[in-house]
């Protein structure tokens, strides 16, 4: 994985929010917090220059999807901070889900 730019570094992962939460695969992220219902922080073994890095997440299925009608879920990244931020994955109603399929990745100066 390659960033450009003046030190620019980042991290990812794509983790299992349901049950015990576990990472499948990742870059640059030490642990999960597990703080609820679709509710997570990623703590990063790097720390960024500032919190003006950029953060985006999504969540879905991993498996099983078979077509038809998708819904859609939100991902809400917050309180940004120098190694990582939290995360809350909701569903159409708003309300708090989770999910067995979790994206994040985190771009920015170090």
């Amino acid at each position: 994985m390659a960033f450009n730019g003046r030190g620019a570094s980042g991290m990812y992962g794509h983790w299992n929010g349901t049950g015990t939460i576990s990472l499948y695969d990742n870059v640059n992220i030490s642990s999960l917090t597990d703080f609820g219902t679709g509710h997570y922080r990623i703590n990063g073994a790097i720390s960024f220059a500032n919190t003006n890095y950029t953060a985006i997440a999504g969540c879905g299925e991993k498996s099983g999807y078979n077509g038809g009608f998708n819904p859609e879920h939100i991902m809400q990244v917050t309180e940004f901070n120098l190694s990582g931020t939290k995360v809350r994955c909701r569903g159409t109603s708003g309300g708090a889900v989770d999910k067995d399929s979790i994206n994040y990745i985190a771009i920015g100066d170090r």
